[in-house]
């Protein structure tokens, strides 16, 4: 709206000439990007796909099996992180359309802060 108000504020008479201005003005009226890398294209997938999760009552999280090294002799069992539902859902999700790309711990992770911080705000 800034540009336009600029623009026909000096109307040129010429169309070329006036084409080149509004190009000129959009460019140097161009919003400032945001610093830092831009997200990874799973990266919104996962915060697309939580986001329908969300709304469909689910919970897109992590998943810890406590039994995952059971005990052997004198040794305590322990247990580790195991692919979640969310993730595999993402995971077959993006099989399905012949990305291979699977869904870490640490992006499920980010999208739950992320996710957090939207509903404090």
């Amino acid at each position: 709206m800034k540009v336009e108000g600029m623009a026909q504020a000096n109307p040129s008479r010429s169309l070329v000439p006036w084409l080149d201005d509004v190009a000129n003005l959009l460019d140097r009226e161009r919003p400032a990007r945001k610093r830092g890398a831009r997200r990874s294209i799973t990266q919104v997938f996962v915060s697309r796909i939580a986001a329908i999760w969300r709304k469909l009552g689910l919970e897109p999280g992590l998943a810890y099996d406590f039994f995952l090294h059971p005990a052997s002799g004198d040794q305590i069992g322990r247990g580790g992180r195991v692919e979640s539902r969310f993730q595999r859902y993402c995971r077959a999700a993006l099989t399905a359309v012949g990305d291979p790309t699977e869904i870490s711990a640490r992006q499920v992770v980010n999208n739950k802060r992320s996710a957090l911080l939207l509903r404090v705000r």
